[in-house]
């Protein structure tokens, strides 16, 4: 099956199972499958109503002070599309007053057409029009525009992807097994590709900025001095590539899939040094390997990223996807529970058989286990990215040894710890999308299932009833069942009592906070669903 079937079959999926057009249900598709977002951190993004002025969904991201502004197109017509960049810059207008507040502005045009070279070309034209507005109207921050494309998407799926690009090195690289080229690369030749996605394609932490004592900072301050220019090199750590092909030319070497995996901040700042210095011309070198791999390896390309970024704990799903803990969990599920477990992007359960995605599991367990509902609704990629968090979730050590020393026990009893939480999030997620729907509730309202599955924790921890993991697995489905309604219903009036802002102050500690402090178990809806509860696990 084509990359471009396999998207309009999971869009007809979300399509059918949430009753949304195709249209509606591709932005659904793209939020949660590749900006892997929470669906109800999804659902708050997207944009209701045909006078979106340029804006199908909108992310801002508080903590990092940056928005994402989205234009989908789920169309293989070219020229539907290049409307769509031009609708995209009255969403500037619309968003003046959050403009004000950002310091990363990105605008991201996805469609399911394949770009001829009119997309790319007419994204450069958008880019430096959005850049000169925002300059004439006194805006700063870093801007950038980015479009998804039919041959992105299959390279993002397929294989590795990158640019076809020829460096020059300063004396002939190194080149060991014709599997690598090692030597010092002149990096101010890539600043022409500075704009190409795939520059960066595989890059874990892409550029961070040049706040003053970062290392970024540092590598400019590097740069400006003209007696250490020449030297650079020896100042920095130098940067990983890979590409799919290689041939040398005395002191030139041209690729083929060129793309960086470590080193962003170092070519990033370089480029933008060259950019407000565009009359030094000398050379920047600095240490560079470059690995050759088959264009579909990703998993061995993705183990070079992922070794390459050990100096920081920055990670990400597809990265964690790697572990070899993933294979013995989803061996596990399918030996003793019959469920297929979903680590891997492009994978599929078959028809009427019971799943688990790893990205589920994981939110599930930090917001359950961890009381952390706020991280997992508003915050999913720092669980990956957090190598602590992660742990948490899958702990490497534990499982290696079940894995050589552990009985089936031991095996069971992991894997229900994983799945309780995840079973209760799917349940509270079909409940709130058929009360929204039967009773026409704000969508805004889904956004309540993390907080709602750490209430079940609360209520499950003051149950006097003593319980082990093996019967609160087989009690979970009917205590949910029979209590979903009363928590829900709580959870909603005391946020509309406490004037609560819906979905802004689920992303904080605000509503866990207050609700630690209150003794919910007072109020009515709150009351009457522990009672339920305790009596649900003392029936036989």
């Amino acid at each position: 099956m084509s990359v471009l079937e396999d998207i309009k079959r999971e869009v007809e999926e979300i399509s059918g199972e949430r009753e949304l057009s195709k249209d509606k249900a591709f932005g659904y598709w793209f939020l949660e499958e590749i900006e892997d977002l929470s669906p109800e951190e999804a659902e708050a993004a997207i944009i209701d109503g045909p006078w979106d002025l340029g804006r199908d969904a909108l992310y801002f991201d508080e903590e990092n002070e940056s928005l994402k502004i989205y234009q989908f197109k789920y169309s293989e017509d070219i020229d539907y599309v290049l409307r769509g960049l031009t609708d995209v810059q009255e969403a500037l207008i619309a968003e003046r007053n959050s403009l004000i507040k950002i310091r990363l502005l990105k605008l991201i045009i996805v469609t399911i057409a394949t770009d001829d070279g009119r997309i790319s070309t007419q994204a450069k034209q958008v880019r430096r029009r959005v850049r000169t507005w925002l300059t004439r109207n006194n805006y700063r921050m870093e801007m950038d525009l980015e479009t998804f494309d039919l041959k992105k998407f299959s390279q993002i799926f397929e294989k590795l992807y990158g640019l076809d690009s020829e460096t020059s090195w300063r004396s002939r690289p190194i080149s060991i097994d014709n599997k690598s080229v090692v030597g010092l690369m002149d990096v101010g030749g890539l600043k022409d590709y500075a704009d190409r996605e795939e520059l960066l394609a595989f890059n874990i932490r892409k550029f961070l900025g040049l706040r003053k004592g970062s290392v970024n900072w540092s590598i400019k301050q590097t740069l400006e001095e003209e007696n250490e220019r020449d030297r650079f090199w020896v100042f920095n750590n130098g940067i990983v590539c890979l590409c799919t092909d290689f041939e040398p030319r005395g002191k030139k070497v041209r690729f083929n899939n060129f793309t960086v995996v470590n080193g962003a901040q170092t070519i990033s700042t370089i480029t933008k040094f060259l950019e407000a210095n565009p009359t030094i011309d000398t050379p920047l070198w600095v240490l560079t390997k470059v690995f050759k791999v088959d264009e579909s390896d990703i998993e061995f390309a993705t183990k070079i990223t992922k070794t390459s970024n050990t100096q920081t704990p920055t990670s990400n799903r597809d990265l964690r996807a790697v572990d070899i803990l993933h294979k013995r969990i989803k061996d596990w599920l399918s030996d003793y529970f019959g469920i297929t477990y979903i680590y891997r992007r492009g994978e599929r359960a078959r028809r009427g058989t019971e799943s688990a995605k790893m990205k589920d599991i994981a939110q599930a367990y930090i917001a359950y286990w961890e009381n952390l509902p706020n991280v997992a609704f508003a915050r999913p990629g720092t669980i990956f990215a957090d190598s602590a968090r992660y742990e948490t979730v899958f702990p490497i050590e534990e499982i290696d040894l079940i894995h050589r020393e552990g009985d089936e026990k031991s095996i069971r009893n992991y894997l229900k710890q994983i799945l309780i939480p995840q079973k209760i999030l799917l349940k509270v997620r079909d409940f709130l999308g058929n009360k929204i729907k039967a009773e026409a509730e704000d969508k805004k309202w889904r956004s309540l299932a993390y907080h709602l599955l750490w209430i079940y924790k609360c209520t499950i921890d003051s149950s006097s009833v003593g319980l082990s993991i093996d019967r609160l697995y087989e009690k979970i489905g009917s205590i949910v069942d029979g209590t979903v309604n009363d928590f829900y219903r709580g959870l909603k009036d005391y946020c509309e009592i406490r004037k609560m802002d819906i979905p802004k102050d689920l992303k904080s500690e605000k509503l866990i906070d207050e609700l630690r402090g209150a003794d919910i178990f007072k109020m009515s809806y709150f009351k009457e669903g522990k009672e339920k509860i305790d009596k649900i696990l003392t029936a036989s």
